[in-house]
């Protein structure tokens, strides 16, 4: 039972490490790696022909130092000064801007190019590519600007290189900033470094990353997939540890989906059948094959310096469905959803806030269990779900059988049971399996049962009632102080301080006419193969105007229905508030026929006509006679 639940915790995972891992670590660690490495485009060898400009029109390849301590390396099959006052080179364009000692350096490359006496604008056209520290941008034109210290391209930009390739509209990079942005059609297919993971296709409208700021953003519309897993979500937003390329935090916002699937994931084991809390493990099913995963917001936050998960936020309604092999659904909801990981990668516990709901499907039955509340806490290492109800908002616990409601209910699923307190209230429908807790009277109708303490325990398949306890079925009634209800047969046993209330209908009358028959006792207990109750300690029956006290008092049921009641030991019956009063060993009450007869050395007392003794007494009910039998006469 316990692993049935247990194992959940690592689909859980799954989603989040496919969403964090996958799609966002390949970007990352892509883009901000190659924002820190510093190739070198000219070979070290290569010695420079001078401080000066050395003209060369044909296969050029020259380098100037600037006044700000910069150089510009360029090389080209031709160079010359254009008519516009501008200098060209064509054929096989370099052209690598080191910056300032020790700066950033910035390597172009295409057709042809453009620039200025200062090079503080560059344009390459062509085959034009741009590289800023590993990371290639291809396009037909680039521009680059000293001043500004920017390159940028409007023509349509297309990443080329091991594990990121893409397109775009446009591209930005801020080299001061040390800020990039991708815009327009974005379109991105990434490599992960593990080989047996498919890649990930990324489509949105703009990707910006700062490796000062340690963040990252991807805008509008993006939807992202890797084999059979895909997802969308309106913006993405990462941020980076200070000293390493690990994620520190990640959040998807603005109609979050994602629906991820793993086909190697077992089918759920065979239905327990109980009751308690396995019985809603039968319907909740974590072993899923799909899951799909919605939110306004969803943030992960991993372990330092690790790919582990630590935390998956789900705000602004969130909405887990797992699909398990067999056909069965399970969802968890909520306004606010929290699952906590260990480093392990095992769920450590979760929180659903905001009218959570937990709910599994069976696909064979259609039948459904369902957990609501104002409050949910799963703690992993105990293994048990707490459910805090609130105003207007109780525990509920909804099946087919029963619907349980309660200030605060726990399920243990170490123990396989469950405690209900606080204003328990169970409806309980009769099932044709014979499951469900059907009181004394079986008749189809739903028992109510109200409680203080409400119990399942699995080790003798039980359930617990206690405190203020009052079980109804139509008009008739059972209150206790405790009871004790075997799940499979539906006896119950310790029932304390009980008081029924039975309603019959009576053929001593010339008029059909219902009777209620009241008894209490100190104890009672029920067996339904044999349709008896049991009365222990003093009962007392009351029915119109007798009162019938004894040390024992057994009710037999016929279809739910009050038909007989027997009394033994030191019985007496009262009539008229003790006007009459009869004494005698056994007493029979026949619930049809309105008697009670009397046996064992019968006395009867009548204040005003004396005592009659007989063999056998019968009260008829209806009429008020009182008959008394000798052997030989009457």
């Amino acid at each position: 039972m316990a692993g049935r639940w247990w194992r959940w915790t690592k689909v859980v995972r799954a989603a989040s490490l496919a969403a964090l891992a996958v799609l966002l670590v390949v970007v990352v660690v892509f883009v901000a790696g190659r924002l820190r490495n510093k190739p070198r485009i000219f070979d070290d060898s290569a010695k420079p022909i001078g401080p000066v400009k050395v003209e060369v029109r044909n296969q050029v390849k020259f380098v100037e130092f600037r006044g700000d301590q910069s150089k510009v390396e360029a090389a080209a099959d031709k160079q010359y000064k254009g008519a516009d006052g501008l200098s060209h080179l064509e054929g096989r364009v370099v052209i690598v801007d080191y910056g300032k000692t020790g700066g950033r350096e910035i390597r172009m490359g295409g057709d042809a190019a453009v620039y200025d006496e200062g090079w503080t604008k560059i344009r390459v056209r062509g085959n034009a590519t741009v590289q800023v520290k590993g990371l290639t941008a291809v396009s037909t034109e680039f521009d680059y600007d000293k001043a500004t210290e920017s390159v940028r391209t409007s023509a349509g930009v297309r990443v080329v290189s091991p594990r990121l390739n893409g397109t775009a509209e446009q591209l930005a990079y801020a080299i001061g900033l040390d800020e990039i942005v991708f815009e327009g059609a974005l379109d991105f297919v990434l490599t992960p470094r593990d080989p047996a993971q498919a890649p990930v296709h990324l489509v949105g409208r703009r990707f910006l990353f700062n490796q000062t700021g340690r963040y990252g953003v991807f805008e509008g519309d993006v939807r992202f997939s890797q084999g059979s897993n895909s997802g969308r979500a309106g913006t993405i937003r990462f941020e980076l540890f200070p000293d390493n390329e690990y994620l520190s935090r990640v959040e998807f916002r603005d109609r979050v989906d994602m629906t991820l699937e793993d086909p190697k994931a077992p089918p759920p084991k065979p239905a327990s059948g109980s009751a308690g809390a396995a019985g809603f493990t039968d319907f909740i099913s974590f072993r899923a094959k799909r899951q799909t995963l919605s939110a306004g917001h969803v943030i992960l936050l991993p372990f330092p310096d690790t790919e582990k998960i630590q935390a998956l936020l789900l705000r602004e309604g969130g909405r887990v469905e797992l699909l398990a092999e067999n056909g069965n659904t399970t969802e968890l909801a909520g306004t606010s959803v929290e699952f906590i990981y260990t480093p392990a990668g095992d769920l450590r516990d979760f929180t659903i806030e905001g009218q959570p709901r937990l709910s599994g499907t069976q696909a064979a039955t259609k039948q459904a269990k369902v957990l609501e509340g104002e409050r949910m806490v799963y703690d992993g290492n105990e293994r048990t779900l707490r459910v805090k109800g609130g105003p207007g908002r109780p525990a509920k616990l909804l099946d087919q059988a029963r619907t349980m409601t309660c200030g605060m209910l726990a399920l243990y699923f170490r123990l396989n049971s469950f405690d209900a307190a606080d204003q328990v209230s169970i409806v309980s429908t009769p099932q044709d399996s014979g499951r469900g807790t059907s009181g004394f009277f079986s008749r189809g109708e739903p028992v109510f049962i109200r409680a203080d303490v409400a119990r399942y325990d699995d080790a003798d398949k039980s359930f617990w009632l206690s405190g203020q306890v009052r079980m109804v079925q139509g008009r008739e009634s059972l209150f206790i102080r405790q009871v004790r209800i075997l799940e499979e047969s539906g006896e119950m046993k310790n029932a304390q301080e009980p008081l029924s209330t039975f309603i019959h209908a009576s053929q001593a009358r010339e008029k059909a006419q219902e009777e209620r028959v009241t008894i209490e006792a100190a104890t009672l207990a029920y067996d339904p193969k044999s349709q008896k109750i049991h009365y222990g300690g003093t009962g007392v029956l009351r029915t119109r105007d007798i009162e019938l006290r004894a040390s024992s008092i057994t009710v037999d049921l016929e279809a739910g229905a009050i038909q007989r009641v027997l009394a033994s030991g030191n019985v007496s019956v009262n009539q008229n508030q003790g006007a009459r009063e009869a004494t005698g060993g056994l007493a029979v009450y026949d619930a049809a026929a309105e008697t009670i007869v009397l046996t064992d050395k019968p006395v009867l007392k009548d204040k005003v006509q004396g005592s009659a003794r007989g063999e056998k007494l019968t009260f008829f009910l209806a009429d008020g006679r009182i008959v008394v039998e000798n052997r030989d006469d009457r």
